[in-house]
């Protein structure tokens, strides 16, 4: 498989951003975390001590009455989901493809540099954390959002390393981008509905095994959720919306599925990359199935497309999509 034009010509910002964008990435969960870490605001309520309900916990996340502007949100989108199911019954009723023609470039990177990645994540987050827990729960926070941070330059590096533009082996130059985030989202759109059957008949499923507790919502979204401080919510959304979406690309669709797909066929890799993509959310287990197939549909986005940047918008969109609900819900 040839892999895409290097775009030597192209300009120092177009090979560099990604760099700079962890660098203001670090820079904003620092300045949200000493601003949560100054800011007075009453106690949180105290965590429940057993698991919450799945199925409750589900049915107050759907029913609740939401506020207009929650409402407007999931209108439109409701609207986009009509629209993008439409479309690609169009398209196949044509028999013609979404998605531009594109390459996927041929990783040059190892399963050692993989492991070599996730050890250094792993070592920042357990040497550095015992520290930040010892002091206020939003230091937490700001070692966690430093430490993906550093691992995703980390991972700029290993593919840099190797020989490759990062920008080019990942897909990740902005020029051009049109033709191919488009399809990727009318994709992603057209599949929403799936996705939430799959949480419906996922948390129905869990409720008929032995104990029936379990959440499906992950800690961060909790803690979004009840936490009392403005400060704490503007840190924790910087961390959902654009922390969190770009390290967890570079990881699983980036450098997991680039080595995965030099080895075996997108019909292996998609899928094995989508379950542990799942699993890495645990222990929100009633997450795990629906963002193992929300998994594997990045990764076959990624696969269509050639371009990391497109799962990456399409991961950050998602992850507003809760928060901006979450918080609308705060504020009514």
């Amino acid at each position: 498989m040839s892999e895409p034009e290097t775009g030597s010509r192209s300009g120092t910002f177009a090979r560099e951003w990604p760099y700079l964008f962890c660098a203001l990435c670090v820079a904003a969960v620092v300045i949200a975390g000493l601003a949560a870490g100054t800011a007075p605001g009453p106690a949180p309520p105290e965590a429940p001590t057993r698991a919450k309900d799945g199925a409750a916990e589900l049915e107050r996340l759907v029913l609740k009455p939401k506020p207009l502007a929650a409402a407007v949100l999931e209108g439109l989108t409701l609207a986009a989901i009509v629209w993008s199911a439409g479309f690609l019954l169009s398209a196949a009723h044509r028999r013609t493809d979404v998605f531009p023609e594109a390459r996927l470039a041929r990783a040059r990177w190892t399963e050692w540099d993989v492991a070599k990645l996730l050890f250094v994540f792993l070592f920042v987050r357990i040497a550095v954390e015992p520290f930040a827990l010892s002091g206020r729960p939003e230091s937490a926070l700001v070692v966690h959002g430093i430490a993906e941070l550093l691992t995703a330059l980390v991972a700029l590096h290993v593919i840099r390393s190797r020989g490759q533009d990062p920008a080019d082996a990942l897909g990740l130059r902005l020029r051009g981008l049109a033709p191919h985030l488009l399809p990727g989202l009318v994709v992603f759109l057209a599949s929403v509905p799936i996705l939430l059957g799959l949480t419906v008949g996922w948390t129905f499923l869990l409720e008929r095994l032995p104990g029936g507790e379990f959440s499906i919502q992950q800690h961060l979204v909790k803690e979004l959720a009840r936490t009392p401080s403005t400060a704490q919510v503007a840190q924790m959304a910087v961390a959902a919306v654009l922390i969190a979406p770009v390290v967890e690309e570079l990881f699983f669709r980036g450098l997991l599925y680039g080595v995965l797909r030099r080895r075996v066929t997108p019909a292996i890799a998609i899928p094995c990359v989508g379950v542990l993509f799942g699993l890495f959310h645990l222990p929100a287990l009633g997450a795990v199935l629906p963002l193992a197939v929300l998994g594997a549909l990045l990764c076959y986005v990624y696969e269509k497309t050639g371009r990391l940047t497109v799962p990456i918008v399409i991961h950050v969109l998602f992850n507003f999509y809760t928060v901006f609900s979450l918080v609308s819900r705060r504020l009514a």
